[in-house]
């Protein structure tokens, strides 16, 4: 018989690369799993729908009556008020828009990177809305 290049060695080191890239391959999408679906989080109910809005309605009147004392909305909530939103959801955020007069405010919670939905508060419309 004749050695030639295809010896059990070469072959060995093809299984081994082919068994590499299958790994590489397998941890791939164990992370995109990962991060799309765990720590996902379903979308609320309209109970707790409601229990949101219920806990953001004095943030909300109390960024307006900012906005009337100082012509523009603070940069940031008060403590207390982070703490109830983040008992709502971690990934609940505030975030102020524009400049004075046409300045709004919208207060979101949940994250559409990582939950698929957003339940958001826009000041300029004074509604809450759904994106999902």
């Amino acid at each position: 018989m004749c050695a030639g290049p295809y010896t059990g060695e070469h072959t060995l080191k093809k299984q081994l690369l082919i068994l590499a890239a299958a790994g590489a391959m397998l941890t791939l999408l164990v992370v995109l799993f990962t991060r799309n679906f765990v720590g996902s989080r379903p979308y609320p109910n309209e109970t707790e729908l409601a229990q949101y809005r219920e806990t953001c309605s004095p943030i909300i009147s109390w960024l307006e009556e900012q906005r009337s004392i100082s012509g523009r909305y603070p940069g940031a909530l008060r403590e207390d008020q982070l703490t109830a939103l983040k008992e709502i959801d971690p990934l609940t955020s505030y975030r102020v828009f524009g400049r004075e007069p046409s300045q709004f405010f919208e207060l979101s919670i949940g994250d559409y990177s990582r939950y698929h939905w957003v339940y958001f508060y826009h000041s300029s419309h004074g509604e809450w809305f759904t994106d999902r």
